[in-house]
């Protein structure tokens, strides 16, 4: 396996450092907290980052997943709010390319890369969320009855789309799922506060498409994404911390977790080859995610110690902890057998 940078991925890496730089960090610097998050959104769009994994027939980036990975360690760098919006909309994104139709593809593909449209991938299920959840979906002639509520949290309640992983109404007891597109404007958003986010009430709402097919490799490759985000918060905890301390306990420690977020990036580096190949990537993905999410606590909780003044450092940890939680999550659906 070649593992050297192609002159597309140094181009992404180059664009993406770019539009951190550029876009990402003078937000933080204005110091508002009430408006650092709907900005970076507005960003994403305005850049056209949602478009990362679109390929280009449909006007997106069309970046392989070498390159999709250097573009969310990046950008996780400057802004993990801005990789997991990126993630949410790419889970989404999988979807519709491994099963949508051509016309769901045409037009929700497109308005992302062109209109700066979002969609977020909303499992609306007991298996993704703690709460008692149910969105039932009923067969009406042609079209789809939706009802029920599905929880969301803050990136999924910016979205302009949501995909819905929700459970088909059968006659008998076993569940089957599918996955449809619902546009904001039909469905109400209701707020329930900071510590229980958002939900999404749907009241007989109609849907005139096919339901898309649910397939493993969606999660796959989203636990992939989630990876490249880990890595790129210990990458930016290392660099903090070096510039902060320099006894000679302090260097062995750091240089023991670079040492192991190495080995960690460089298997991670080989389930986006081998996905690039058409390859089974999975057992890679899977254990490049653990030792990611490791590191990356790892690293948060050595800078919290070690009172490194770093602004908002425990919000990294929490986002990073975060980050742990919806990875095990994503993990149980690459283990699930769908129902066709």
């Amino acid at each position: 396996m070649d593992f050297r940078y192609s002159a597309g991925n140094i181009t992404i890496k180059k664009m993406v450092n770019n539009f951190g730089e550029q876009n990402l960090m003078p937000i933080y610097n204005t110091n508002c907290q009430s408006t650092i998050f709907k900005k970076i959104n507005c960003k994403l769009k305005e850049h056209s980052f949602l478009a990362l994994p679109i390929p280009s027939e449909y006007n997106g980036f069309d970046c392989d997943a070498i390159s999709l990975f250097i573009a969310l360690d990046k950008i996780a760098r400057y802004s993990i709010d801005a990789a997991l919006f990126i993630v949410y909309n790419n889970l989404a994104v999988y979807s519709l390319l491994l099963s949508g139709s051509d016309t769901q593809k045409l037009t929700y593909l497109i308005d992302i890369s062109e209109k700066g449209r979002m969609l977020a991938f909303c499992p609306a299920y007991e298996y993704f969320s703690e709460e008692k959840i149910n969105v039932l979906i009923q067969k009406n002639s042609n079209s789809l009855i939706l009802k029920g509520s599905c929880p969301v949290n803050k990136y999924q309640a910016e979205a302009d789309y949501f995909i819905l992983l929700a459970r088909v109404e059968t006659q008998n007891s076993k569940s089957a799922f599918r996955l449809v597109i619902v546009d904001r404007s039909k469905v109400t958003i209701v707020n329930r506060g900071v510590s229980k986010g958002f939900i999404v009430k749907l009241e007989e709402v109609k849907i005139n498409e096919t339901a898309l097919m649910v397939t493993n490799q969606v999660f796959q490759m989203g636990l992939m994404d989630l990876t490249a985000i880990a890595v790129g918060i210990a990458r930016q905890n290392v660099k903090h911390s070096l510039a902060n301390n320099s006894s000679q306990e302090s260097s062995y420690l750091l240089t023991k977790i670079l040492s192991k977020l190495e080995s960690t990036n460089l298997l991670a580096y080989k389930a986006a080859y081998l996905k690039d190949q058409g390859l089974p990537f999975y057992q890679e993905a899977f254990l490049s995610n653990l030792g990611a999410n490791e590191v990356a606590t790892e690293t948060c909780i050595y800078v919290n110690k070690k009172n490194i003044e770093w602004e908002s450092e425990e919000e990294v940890l929490t986002k990073s902890l975060y980050l742990k939680k919806l990875s095990e999550k994503v993990l149980k659906h690459c283990e699930v057998t769908w129902d066709l």
